[in-house]
């Protein structure tokens, strides 16, 4: 059997004191005073009580990964003593070990559960160790009770004996498995109808995953054994579980001769083949199923240093262990992105596809929860006080509660700090005011660069009329992500969509009927009735194709960068401007530092953030990190600018968000353009025609032409000449898309401005040589102009050269390097003099 190495488990804990619940702060006390842990260690100690089957008091205790010397010493004292500082706990029994997790441990149970939890773990593993990251995130504990639909959840593990070479256990067939899981279940679940029919979620991970499904399999051919588990109410997700058979157990063969001398369990190594008796016999009996039980199926990315932890083994193979085809059971697998067979089962927040496993796992709860409900609502009528996030079902004699008002976020960020914007804010209520009755249809749309803080204002504009409407805040990519979060905001409501004044009586049990595809169009319909009193908020309109199933409701406002997206009457566009340097200030307050910054420190990062707002949290981001106060930023800022400015652009990121380098490339997807690159090489000759980082002014690029009679006395060192003429056709089309996507603003007349911002994302996304070729195209331009030129293109020369050398120093560039053509090494320490 697999021992935790980094977690001990207490059972049948109680207090010799008499006192009833036990906190785990009293549990900490007993274990450092028993092991004589010192203070900044048993500070260190990640504890759990909750309560399992007959009332019993379970504790958890598990030290980082790092303290095996402490963790070693705290083994050997609970298993020489079992009482410490009052408290009492039970020896194991007979087989059993404090660090096996073998039968369920209960992490967690808050009074009035609405839903219960189990982990399996797979083949070798351990039922604690299985779902902890390196750093200690035991996700099971840490995370998902912050999921919706999981608050009030009971949270347990199932261990069992899975090791390949275990002989105590070499005759277990995986149906002894799956008995040992629902007996145990049952003790746990209680005989009360209610309790015993609570949801029940069973997250597996690899052969886990065969154990649990042979568990259904059971309940389906003996239903009278296992009262109280309703397929309706049970929730899989497999986590790289090979359902069809795994590639490294086609390699067992190899060692499945060892069995003899090692003890190697052969019929695991069946079971794990690809073509195996208990695959087929557990779909015989799911597809008897009615209804089948609701499932989610995850795989790993990347290849398995299989028995890279055991160093006596001859040979260290590497394979990819679950394949998509495998791991794929009713519904496709999705496969989790960087992970490995080991590292499926484990998350940590910052995670990238926790986010995905989380609103799958959240999409299971809020499906069982609304079974439940329906469940218990038949059985009890109007008595019935339904689960959270649920409203009570009105009986046919009630009509619908009055009043009350839906507010769904398809996605919740981060709660940042925000300030200021008040006057968009207020040119948003305004437009909804004009029209309070919503006799028009009437769309607002948030224009601006990218990072200027759109979704932000959405968030507080949703915040200020979540209780005059139904506010439904939807986040999507494209038209698929668009249909999910649709699917949640119905999911969210339930049958209520249904609900008019002259039906209610029937809308739950109607709703229970309808296919998801059914009730995104419900929703659709429920949104768009002329007097629903339902706002729209979408975010980041532009990778979604069409809208058009939401078109026609009667309030939205929604954030896009394509100016094209406001031709329809009925949608007024705000444009939002950059923040000023008071709201900038008052950002860079929100930080504590010590000391106070100067008025002086915070006019000098406003100059390098611009009064851009994805800049500025990436600044105070930066100095978190860091542990710097402004005044430090500053200081790095001057004693290299460029590669403080790349760590900014590149490196530094917000939670759930882009990175600013990220979000200046999305630009370039929206392009309605053939051929982006050109797009990016117009882009670079306004970057090193621009002003250094952090000036205020607008490029002069404008300018930046060369008449055609010096065309041929500097042609040969001009790549880019066809974007250099007059009246290029190929730059005004670009100038006019870099509008149209908001990467510039058009003023009156010829005014054409860029974000600072974004002229230095594009400096850094240049490679070296690109730099250098930029460089020296300006420097002939500015030559020809210098020496051909009237006195006003004279001084443009001055100008944009002594730029140029800005840029060439900031970039480490050497003058030998800039020298081309008619720009002689001499010409530029002549211009240098002159500059």
């Amino acid at each position: 059997m697999s021992e935790s190495k980094r977690a001990i488990r207490l059972q049948c804990l109680s207090d010799e004191r008499g006192n009833g619940a036990i906190e785990p702060e009293r549990v900490r006390q007993a274990i450092a005073q028993l092991a004589s842990l010192p203070t900044a260690i048993a500070g260190q100690l990640s504890i759990t009580v909750a309560t399992g089957s007959k009332e019993h008091q379970t504790a958890t205790i598990m030290l980082p990964s790092s303290e095996t010397t402490w963790f070693d010493k705290l083994k050997k004292k609970v298993k020489t003593n079992t009482t410490a500082a009052g408290l009492r706990w039970a020896a194991p029994s007979p087989g059993s070990t404090f660090t096996d997790f073998i039968d369920l441990t209960v992490l967690r149970s808050p009074p009035g559960s609405t839903i219960d939890v189990c982990a399996v773990h797979g083949l070798n593993g351990n039922a604690f160790d299985t779902w902890c990251t390196k750093s200690g995130t035991m996700w099971l504990r840490d995370l998902l009770p912050e999921c919706r639909w999981f608050e009030q959840a009971r949270i347990m593990t199932f261990g069992y004996t899975s090791g390949l070479l275990d002989r105590k256990a070499k005759n277990n067939l995986l149906a002894d498995y799956s008995i040992q899981l629902l007996r145990k279940l049952q003790q746990l679940r209680g005989k009360d109808m209610e309790s015993a029919a609570r949801p029940l979620l069973l997250v597996c991970h690899s052969m886990g995953g065969l154990v649990a499904r042979s568990a259904m399999s059971l309940i389906q051919k003996h239903p009278t054994e296992y009262p109280g588990f309703s397929f309706d109410r049970i929730g899989l997700a497999f986590l790289s579980t090979p359902h069809f058979g795994s590639t490294l157990a086609d390699w067992g063969k190899y060692i499945a001769f060892l069995n003899h001398s090692i003890g190697i369990r052969n019929e695991i190594m069946r079971a794990l083949r690809t073509i195996n008796p208990s695959t087929i016999d557990d779909m015989e009996a799911w597809n008897k199923m009615r209804p089948q039980p609701i499932v989610r199926c995850f795989c790993e990315a990347d290849n398995t240093d299989w028995l890279k932890s055991k160093p006596w083994w001859p040979f260290k193979p590497s394979y990819y262990i679950v394949t998509p085809t495998s791991a794929t059971f009713l519904r496709p697998a999705q496969v989790l992105l960087g992970t490995d067979h080991h590292t499926v089962c484990r998350f940590s927040p910052t995670d990238g596809h926790w986010g995905t496993v989380k609103a799958e796992i959240e999409d299971l709860g809020a499906y069982l929860t609304e079974r439940w409900n329906i469940g218990r609502y038949i059985a009890r009528g109007s008595q019935l006080s339904y689960g959270p996030g649920y409203p009570s079902p009105a009986p046919g004699s009630c009509p619908p509660a009055a009043g009350r008002k839906f507010n769904f976020d398809s996605d919740p960020e981060p709660n940042f700090f925000f300030v200021g914007r008040g006057t968009s804010i207020h040119s948003l209520r305004c437009e909804f005011l004009q029209d309070p009755e919503c006799q028009r249809q009437l769309w607002v749309a948030l224009l601006g660069t990218g990072g200027i803080g759109k979704t932000e204002i959405l968030r507080q504009v949703s915040k200020q009329y979540r209780n005059d409407f139904h506010v439904f805040f939807l986040q999507a990519t494209d038209s698929a992500t668009l249909q999910q979060a649709s699917h949640k905001a119905a999911t969210e409501i339930g049958h209520e969509i249904l609900v008019t004044p002259t039906f209610y009586a029937g809308a739950l049990e109607r709703w229970s009927r309808l296919q998801q595809e059914e009730r995104i169009q419900e929703f659709n319909q429920w949104v768009s009735r002329p007097k629903g009193n339902c706002l729209l908020v979408l975010d980041d309109l532009d990778g979604i194709e069409t809208a058009s199933m939401l078109a026609q409701a009667p309030r939205a406002i929604f954030s896009s960068r394509n100016r094209n997206s406001v031709g329809q009457s009925y949608i007024h566009p705000i444009d939002i401007p950059k923040m000023d340097d008071d709201e900038v200030d008052q950002l860079l307050r929100s930080l504590p530092q010590q000391p106070e910054p100067t008025q002086a420190d915070l006019l000098a990062v406003g100059e390098i953030a611009q009064g851009h707002p994805l800049t500025v949290r990436c600044i105070l981001e930066r100095m978190r990190n860091n542990r710097i106060n402004i005044q430090g930023f500053i200081d790095q800022f001057r004693v290299n600018s460029q590669d403080c400015v790349k760590q900014l652009l590149l490196r530094t990121r917000l939670p759930s968000r882009d990175t600013i380098m990220e979000s200046f490339r999305r630009f370039f997807d929206h392009m309605a353009l053939a051929n982006v690159t050109l797009a990016h090489v117009f882009f670079d000759i306004i970057a090193f025609t621009s002003p250094v980082f952090g000036s205020t002014s607008a490029s002069r690029y404008r300018e930046f032409e060369i008449p055609e009679e010096y065309l041929g006395d500097c042609r040969g060192g001009l790549k880019d000449s066809n974007l250099l003429s007059p009246g290029s056709t190929i730059k005004n089309q670009l100038l006019r898309e870099f509008a149209r996507v908001s990467l510039a603003k058009t003023g009156d007349g010829q005014d054409f401005e860029i974000h600072p911002i974004w002229i230095e994302c594009q400096r850094h996304a240049c490679k070296p040589p690109r730099r250098i070729e930029c460089l020296r195209q300006v420097m002939a331009i500015c030559d020809a102009w210098h020496r051909h030129g009237q006195q006003h293109e004279q001084e443009a020369a001055l100008y944009f050269m002594n730029n140029a050398f800005h840029l060439g120093t900031a970039f480490h560039i050497q003058d030998r390097e800039l020298a081309s053509g008619t720009v002689t090494l001499q010409k530029i320490s002549e211009w240098r003099a002159w500059t």
